[in-house]
């Protein structure tokens, strides 16, 4: 017999597997019926477990709740929590969601979908990266002596294949998918605007255009990527250098060499967290993932792209958060610090500046 007290710790407390407020379970609406996500809410003033049907469930009509939200006795929500354990979830068995563009690849090019504050901001950034990517003198940033050194490494490898997997090995930044989606015609344009004869621009090294050409079609979505996780984490861009240290991957040699008088110390120590938006948390509800984001292709309910389910993910929903290695929250230096260090990628648009 479960008590009370085991269940609250079970749903709520810190058990090796907790179920806490806000997070979602898999409920039926009738015996017989699929599982769907619905939230717990919290309790109720008579200790109830106030329970909250996803609201983008996608129902077959004779499995429709007749409320938006019900009340569990503990003991009861206990008993269908300790079930679940034992339930093998698969597609035939749960339900289907509505899927926000937002959150689908390709979204732009294939459902339209469309940020004004992203992609205005994506816009105002090119000529900043393109400086970057050109290794202008006036331009300084670490992603360039980054690169340059990884390349240097590569031993056997083709030049290809080592310079494709530095973004994979450098940076952590977890964009949503459809803002990642924008970034495309962006990138197009710098690589485009990568001049065909680097030794005529003024204060650059001499370098093969071919070589310059590569950097530019490897190096450019990152930075783009990191002005979106800037949007994310609500910072103006003279904290870029800041978020560039705080989304690099250190291999372990370089964590442990990184110097305590270093002034980006704790960006460099630190990590971003982007944080699951609604969708995603119900999908992977039914998920035995051990915390793992799986993707949605391969979970086990359903989804179906719907322009409504655009309201999942509001405006004032905050996207991502730094932390410092320590767990606590990131205390953003000063602007004047960042100043100090490499470039930010600043909005400074240029002219004939309109990517396709």
């Amino acid at each position: 017999m479960i008590t009370c007290d085991s269940i609250l710790s079970y749903l709520f407390g810190s058990s090796p597997r907790p179920r806490r407020i806000g997070e979602f379970l898999m409920f039926k609406t009738r015996l017989e019926g699929s599982y769907y996500p619905a939230r717990l809410e919290g309790l109720t003033r008579g200790g109830e477990v106030r329970v909250q049907w996803y609201r983008d469930n996608i129902y077959d009509r004779q499995e429709i709740p007749l409320e938006s939200e019900f009340v569990c006795a503990k003991q009861l929500c206990a008993d269908i929590v300790v079930a679940q354990a034992d339930v093998a979830y698969t597609k035939d068995n749960v339900g289907m969601i509505q899927w926000p563009y937002r959150l689908a690849e390709g979204a732009r090019d294939i459902h339209n979908f469309e940020h004004p504050e992203i992609s205005d901001a994506l816009l105002h950034s090119c000529q900043s990266i393109l400086d970057i990517i050109i290794g202008l003198p006036s331009a300084p940033h670490p992603i360039g002596p980054d690169y340059e050194q990884w390349m240097a490494t590569g031993g056997e490898l083709r030049d290809i294949d080592r310079a494709n997997d530095f973004v994979r090995e450098f940076f952590s930044a977890q964009i949503l998918p459809g803002d990642a989606s924008l970034i495309d015609p962006h990138t197009n344009y710098v690589v485009r605007s990568v001049p065909p004869d680097i030794q005529a621009i003024e204060d650059v090294p001499a370098a093969l255009s071919e070589a310059l050409r590569r950097r530019a079609t490897i190096l450019a979505p990152s930075p783009f990527q990191l002005v979106i996780m800037r949007l994310y984490l609500r910072r103006s861009s003279a904290d870029d250098p800041q978020i560039y240290f705080l989304a690099r991957t250190f291999t372990e040699h370089e964590w442990n060499t990184i110097s305590d008088n270093d002034p980006l110390y704790l960006a460099k120590k630190g990590r971003i967290t982007r944080h699951m938006t609604d969708p995603e948390l119900a999908l992977q509800a039914a998920e035995e993932s051990g915390g793992q984001n799986i993707p949605p292709r391969w979970c086990k309910i359903s989804i179906r792209l719907a322009k409504a389910a655009a309201g999942r993910i509001p405006p004032k929903f905050i996207l991502a958060s730094a932390y410092t290695f320590t767990g606590n929250e990131y205390i953003w230096q000063d602007t004047e610090l960042a100043s100090n260090n490499p470039k930010s990628i600043r909005p400074a648009l240029s002219r004939n500046l309109q990517p396709t």
